[in-house]
């Protein structure tokens, strides 16, 4: 039998991050979480079990750009999917930039967990480095 897809949710605000959390973990989902982007980081590389990551544009330590070079430079993480979400201006193309999807927040919970599984449906989401 094999696991349930195992999320990382970095998101700065605890409320926001204990509300996703409790979405996926009510829809099957592991989850991990992390308050900012540093954290997020050493969290994506000492679990080699994350399946995607749900990236706040806007962290505190280190951004989400900055999260997502550093993750790109890696190997070992670089293929794991990324979910950029914000409720800024320009978010789309911030995600184009970053070669990652993005979620407009607010969302409703079926939302989440729609992208959430298409993301994870994709083949190239689970192929190795």
């Amino acid at each position: 039998m094999s696991q349930a897809p195992l999320v990382l949710v970095i998101e700065d605000d605890p409320d926001v991050s204990e509300g996703m959390t409790t979405v996926l973990e009510e829809d099957g989902y592991r989850v991990a979480a992390a308050l900012d982007g540093d954290a997020g980081l050493r969290a994506l590389r000492d679990r080699p079990d994350i399946d995607l990551v749900l990236l706040d544009l806007t962290l505190p330590k280190m951004s989400a750009a900055q999260f997502r070079q550093e993750q790109l430079r890696d190997p070992a993480i670089a293929r794991v999917p990324v979910l950029l979400m914000s409720a800024g201006l320009d978010l789309r193309r911030q995600a184009e930039g970053m070669g990652v999807e993005y979620l407009a927040k607010p969302f409703k919970p079926p939302t989440l967990l729609a992208v959430v599984e298409r993301i994870l449906r994709k083949p190239a989401a689970r192929s190795p480095a």
